[in-house]
């Protein structure tokens, strides 16, 4: 058997799920390095400028974006979450995701006011990274009051 072929076999049913991050993303150093360097004031718990990742599909933004997060909590224990916002497509789904992850409120309050509140006492203090996974699907007046809420809410 040509050796090839041995070596090219998935062995592994990790690296198929949408949680996989690999220990190292080839062809994206480049941005990888430019990513965290918009985030480095993030170590200084000082706000960084957000950012947005382009591309056409399949070309590993979402894998990307995963990394970088796991580069931030191991080398500069800044944490972060992605919410996906094909599946998550309004400000109050966004935000109910972002409190779930963060597990900093019972799932029965569905007050906004009071889940930015709590959002904001959770995240004082600390630095914190949001991706917004599919963003440009949300409605352009949904995305601008995500962002401008988000914003508002956790900036540093």
């Amino acid at each position: 058997m040509d050796q090839s072929y041995q070596t090219s076999l998935i062995t592994g049913q990790d690296v198929l799920r949408d949680s996989y991050i690999p220990d190292k993303i080839f062809a994206r150093e480049g941005q990888i390095n430019e990513i965290l360097q918009h985030l480095s004031p993030l170590q200084k718990r000082r706000r960084p400028l957000n950012l947005w990742l382009h591309g056409p599909p399949g070309t590993g933004k979402t894998t990307t974006a995963l990394y970088v997060l796991k580069e931030l909590k191991e080398k500069a224990n800044i944490n972060g979450i992605l919410v996906n916002c094909w599946e998550k497509n309004s400000f109050y789904d966004i935000l109910d995701d972002i409190i779930l992850q963060l597990r900093i409120l019972r799932a029965e309050e569905h007050r906004t006011s009071l889940k930015l509140e709590k959002l904001r006492k959770h995240l004082s203090g600390s630095s914190f990274v949001v991706v917004l996974d599919e963003i440009d699907q949300l409605k352009t007046s949904e995305r601008a009051t995500v962002l401008y809420n988000l914003g508002r809410s956790v900036a540093a």
